[in-house]
């Protein structure tokens, strides 16, 4: 009995498994070619027009620009020799911290620009906005500490030499 299972059972239950696979997979992609044509979408799939891409890329130098206090110039000739934000950075003075610091209050100040538009549309309550400013700043401490403790760990377990050496 228990054989007969095996033999005729499992393939079943396989092809169903694989079967609902390729279900999930046509809704996704189905999914991602209605979004496409409305400007957006999910699983990497993303259109703008070019028009609407060089608008985005032109408000990130500026952004960027503001945040390190470098002019816009210096943030476009580094982005097209091939820099990240990190290199132009530090290739115009400024610290690993300092960079790090400037990115963290400006991120902190866009996610509460955001959460204020939902405030004023009603969308959320004031206390519903502290609160989740709250939690996003306790689980970035959390994270924080728990990648401080894995250094910790990680970097006693490298300095171990191996046995008979």
């Amino acid at each position: 009995m228990n054989h007969k299972f095996l033999t005729v059972g499992i393939p079943i239950i396989g092809g169903l498994l694989i079967a609902g696979f390729g279900i999930a997979s046509a809704a996704t992609i189905m999914n991602n070619n209605h979004n496409m044509s409305a400007g957006r979408g999910s699983g990497g799939i993303n259109y703008v027009s070019p028009t609407e891409w060089a608008t985005n890329q032109t408000a990130r130098f500026q952004a960027e620009a503001t945040v390190l206090g470098l002019p816009e110039s210096v943030i476009v000739n580094g982005w097209a020799s091939g820099q990240n934000l990190q290199q132009i950075a530090t290739a115009n003075g400024i610290s690993s911290s300092q960079f790090q610091t400037d990115m963290k209050n400006y991120q902190q100040s866009q996610l509460k620009d955001r959460l204020q538009a939902l405030v004023s549309q009603g969308t959320i309550t004031q206390d519903q906005m502290n609160q989740y400013l709250q939690t996003i700043a306790t689980r970035q401490a959390n994270f924080a500490n728990r990648v401080q403790n894995l250094s910790g760990t990680f970097k006693g377990h490298f300095n171990h030499k191996p046995i008979g050496m």
